[in-house]
């Protein structure tokens, strides 16, 4: 069985993202209170304006990167596309009855587009039955 890292939860991602923002949110305000402090812009107060802004930006991309872990990871496996049923030496591994397998949650659109390739598979398979009925050697056979 090979180990797969399991993905990050949303209350994870959330949280990591709004604790930068926080972070953030404090050293801009040091660096403005230092700033108004000594009336002059010094290294340290530059140095503490920009770690607040380097923060804030990588909150930033971290929510956009979040987003896209959210929007397409299983809520059901966590995106690892198994799970884990029994305990101790019943343990085992199941695909996931949700994604298949493939860990990722499909929208809505590509369900229904599914869901019809599948109706239409089947409907073929019922026109070809209708088309080639039984042959006349099976009738005379089955004739007494």
């Amino acid at each position: 069985m090979r180990k797969q890292l399991k993905p990050r939860s949303t209350i994870a991602i959330y949280t990591m993202q709004y604790s930068l923002i926080v972070i953030a949110s404090i050293f801009f305000i040091i660096g403005i209170m230092r700033v108004k402090a000594t009336e002059t812009m010094d290294v340290i107060s530059l140095v503490w304006l920009l770690s607040g802004a380097f923060l804030y930006v990588a909150s930033y991309i971290y929510a956009k990167k979040g987003v896209k872990i959210i929007q397409t990871a299983c809520p059901y496996c966590y995106g690892t596309g198994y799970i884990d049923m029994g305990t101790g030496k019943n343990k085992r591994q199941e695909t996931c009855p949700v994604c298949h397998g493939t860990g990722k949650m499909l929208d809505k659109a590509t369900i229904e587009l599914e869901k019809e390739r599948e109706r239409i598979k089947k409907e073929k398979k019922e026109e070809k039955k209708l088309q080639n009925p039984v042959p006349k050697e099976e009738q005379q056979n089955n004739s007494p």
